[in-house]
């Protein structure tokens, strides 16, 4: 992992989500959202769309600085989850690249929270 101050924030950003996901903390997952991410998605939502998942092979591919601060991070991963919580019906592993866009987070720590995310292409994921 490079020394870079920003990889160093996004990747404590991303261990307290794909962490929270993958202890069932959803609770801790739901913090590293910004509080417009959490508006839009009501935390029982959040927990019924991720609570089968288990996430390996996070892999921070590439970080942009955008002009108003935030950052964009091209993200690749796998989950594992219950079928009926795939991305397409009966998909127990997907293979995901998502570009995930980071607030910074004016109430200290993270130094960033999820602000969206995004394919990085096509429909950002296949089955494994």
């Amino acid at each position: 992992m490079s020394s870079d101050p920003a990889t160093t924030q996004v990747a404590d950003t991303l261990g307290m989500y794909f962490g929270g996901i993958d202890a069932s903390d959803f609770a801790r997952a739901f913090a590293a959202l910004t509080p417009a991410s959490r508006a839009s998605v009501p935390y029982p939502r959040f927990v019924s769309g991720v609570q089968t998942s288990q996430d390996t092979q996070v892999v921070i591919q590439s970080i942009t600085t955008n002009a108003d601060g935030s950052l964009d991070a091209t993200v690749t991963f796998v989950s594992n989850q219950d079928p009926s919580h795939g991305p397409s019906p009966g998909e127990t592993c997907t293979d995901w690249s998502l570009d995930y866009t980071l607030a910074p987070n004016s109430s200290g720590h993270p130094a960033y929270l999820i602000a969206a995310d995004r394919p990085t292409s096509g429909s950002g994921h296949t089955p494994c």
